[in-house]
This record gives structure tokens, sequence and C-alpha cells, in this order.
């Protein structure tokens, strides 16, 4: 199943943006900051959607599991 490699995959990249904002100084590139503001945003909508795809996921496997018992 690729859903659990893609959700680590994220949110190994929104720690890195996470640090990028702690080691940079956003007053002083606007710019910058709302660059890397927007890609974490971006990370974020994307592990939110691969948690409700893997959460999904797993129900289907329980509704099959449950009817072909």
């Amino acid at each position: 199943m690729l859903a659990p490699t893609a959700l680590e995959h994220e949110e190994a990249r929104r720690i890195k943006q996470e640090e990028m904002i702690h080691e940079c100084n956003l007053w002083e590139d606007p710019a910058k900051s709302n660059e890397i503001l927007i890609k974490l945003a971006g990370s974020a909508k994307a592990i939110d959607a691969l948690k409700d795809l893997k959460y999904k996921v797993i129900h289907v496997e329980i509704i099959f599991y449950e009817f072909y018992l």
C-alpha cells in the first residue's frame, strides 16, 4: 500500500519545513517566509488527505473482511 509511505514522506517534509521556519527570521524576508508558510500549508493539507485516505482504506478492508467471512 502506498498511502502510509506517502504519508510518512509528507510528514517528514512538514518537519523539515517547520525546522526551516525556526532557523530563519520570518520578519527579515517576508517573501521567503510567505513561500515557506505556503509550502507548510500545502503539506498540512496533503497530510490530512492522506490520513483520511488511510482511514477509509482501513474501513473498506474491515467491511470487505466482514462481508466475506
